[in-house]
């Protein structure tokens, strides 16, 4: 990794793999596991997004079985 100088040591440059943490994949995540702990929870729980819906939530959402628990 470059060396940054002076004050740009705090300023943040995004890589190609940046893009996972901006995503939802780690709150799916999250909601997969609490479903797991507790099965009772899955039918009352709801995330609604808002904005556009981008071409590859779609797989994401079907990875972590939420597709009942997810709106757009």
């Amino acid at each position: 990794m470059k060396q940054k100088k002076g004050h740009k040591k705090l300023q943040f440059v995004p890589n190609l793999q940046d893009w996972e943490y901006r995503s939802p994949k780690y709150f799916f995540a999250a909601l997969q596991y609490l479903f797991k702990l507790d099965p009772k929870l899955k039918p009352l729980i709801k995330v609604h997004f808002v904005g556009d819906k981008p071409d590859w939530i779609e797989q994401m959402i079907n990875d972590f079985s939420l597709k009942e628990n997810i709106f757009f």
